[in-house]
């Protein structure tokens, strides 16, 4: 597997950036924790990722402020360029609203915060993402979440399902579709049409181990550095 060199973003109120940096350093990378007020991506960096919190303490809506914080303006020229970038959580909500990433994340449905273990479906491995991960096979991922319920309209969403752009699915532990947050379609990971830009409501970070109940989070890093 090559070794890469992962920048993570932090923002006031992130609060999963060790977390990251942990599960990254644990498959053998090298990571870089960057400021939010910093202009300029490191040289030679092979992933950004931008952590899952709450930025700026969900002031306003979720993501909203951070994505005007000056790194964003350096990720976006990054991805523009074909660099991949990972969004988990509060890292998703940023990057939609950014529109890095299509569609937005509103307030769960059940208007409650989430956080349990949830089993996950893939969609799509044709990606640099999950290309360690079986189509079809169901994960077992944390969630933490209020505001996780993704909408994009119908057109839009037909498209992403053209392209592949769906890649994981709430289910059971059967593979059955599940409600869990509202999602449409119960979509819980996309990705852009260029395939370098990804984001996902779960935590693969927080299931790195199997004493903390599943360690399938580290097939799912594992992809960025499988290619």
């Amino acid at each position: 597997m090559k070794t890469l060199h992962v920048a993570i973003l932090q923002f006031p109120g992130t609060n999963c950036e060790y977390d990251t940096v942990y599960a990254f350093r644990r498959l053998g990378h090298e990571t870089t924790l960057l400021w939010h007020k910093e202009e300029k991506l490191p040289e030679g960096i092979d992933l950004v990722v931008v952590p899952g919190g709450f930025s700026y303490g969900d002031y306003l809506r979720a993501g909203s402020i951070a994505r005007f914080s000056p790194v964003m303006e350096a990720v976006q020229a990054y991805a523009d360029e074909g660099g991949k970038v990972l969004g988990i959580c509060n890292g998703f909500q940023i990057l939609t609203e950014a529109r890095l990433l299509p569609g937005a994340l509103k307030r769960n449905r059940n208007l409650h915060f989430i956080s349990k273990i949830q089993h996950l479906k893939v969609v799509s491995t044709d990606n640099a993402f999950l290309n360690r991960c079986e189509t079809g096979e169901v994960l077992s991922i944390p969630i933490a979440h209020a505001d996780g319920n993704y909408y994009i309209d119908d057109e839009s969403l037909e498209e992403m399902e053209r392209n592949g752009q769906i890649l994981l699915r709430y289910c059971d532990a059967e593979g059955n579709p599940e409600v869990v947050n509202g999602s449409v379609r119960q979509i819980a990971g996309i990705c852009n049409k260029e395939k370098n830009v990804f984001g996902l409501m779960p935590h693969p970070e927080r299931a790195m181990e199997s004493i903390l109940g599943s360690q399938d989070g580290v097939r799912m890093l594992e992809g960025f550095g499988a290619v």
